[in-house]
């Protein structure tokens, strides 16, 4: 990886702790060590062993300024893999979530496009947090013996259209109008309109390309300093000089050029 300046995660609070896990699975992925959250390897057993490094400094900088957090990284040694901060963590806060659906539910509904800038990213952290929802649901039935309150696709759907930019307005309102899609459904619409962005901005390029080319052909064609036309320079204008006119026969060569120096003899 050429930088790894932009990675970081949200600072870990009560109730974020699933968007906080869903980023911390994409720095992995973009540092190469998904490996290093299911597995307890240490830094010599990894083939980026200063990245593997860099995940571990970038989870505990997302622990600052949380009473909860920097008491569980207290508790930790300073050889601590990422695996087992990740346990750690996990083991203290799945617990605050136990039953608290509310705080998933804002979350979720709170899910902007802008967090993650694609199609499958978002679609991906809906998918993971409905799915925990749902987890919670089940719990509640079983031991509260409470009606369950699950995630609808359309509730999914909703979240997924609700922040895109206007690019994609002419798929969102296809997906409104249509009474029996699904969430794969929306997403693979979606994904089709963001395979055609992506195509029309590398042809915007080219074209932009081929402008400039243009514009640097257009800039070497000759123009004279004194009648201001094309085709000559100053040296060589029969306005200026009328005689390299009759010295050269009509048209100096380049055909019927007559009017480029205001006459002709």
């Amino acid at each position: 990886m050429s930088s790894t300046k932009s990675l970081s995660l949200p600072t870990l609070a009560d109730s974020n702790f699933e968007l906080w896990r869903q980023n911390l699975n994409l720095v992995a992925l973009a540092l190469d060590l998904p490996d290093v959250l299911i597995k307890d390897l240490k830094g010599s057993d990894c083939k980026r062993p200063k990245d593997f490094y860099v995940l571990a400094q970038i989870m505990l900088s997302s622990l600052s300024d949380r009473p909860r957090a920097i008491a569980v990284a207290a508790g930790l040694p300073d050889d601590i893999t990422p695996f087992r901060m990740l346990s750690r963590l996990t083991k203290h806060y799945k617990p605050v979530l136990a039953f608290n659906d509310l705080a998933l539910r804002r979350e979720f509904y709170q899910l902007r496009f802008q967090q993650f800038g694609a199609i499958d990213l978002i679609s991906a952290a809906i998918q993971s947090i409905a799915a925990k929802i749902a987890e919670i649901e089940k719990i509640k039935t079983e031991k509260l013996k409470t009606e369950p309150s699950f995630i609808l696709d359309r509730d999914m759907i909703a979240v997924l259209i609700g922040t895109l930019p206007p690019e994609y307005d002419p798929e969102v309102k296809i997906i409104e109008r249509e009474p029996k899609i699904n969430f794969e459904m929306a997403v693979e619409e979606l994904r089709s309109r963001e395979v055609k962005l992506q195509q029309a901005a590398d042809g915007s390029g080219v074209r932009f390309e081929s402008e400039s080319v243009n514009a640097v052909r257009n800039s070497s064609v000759q123009r004279c300093a004194h009648c201001h036309r094309t085709g000559h320079s100053v040296d060589n204008c029969y306005t200026l000089h009328p005689e390299l006119h009759n010295q050269s026969g009509q048209g100096h060569g380049h055909g019927n050029n007559r009017g480029r120096g205001g006459r002709s003899n």
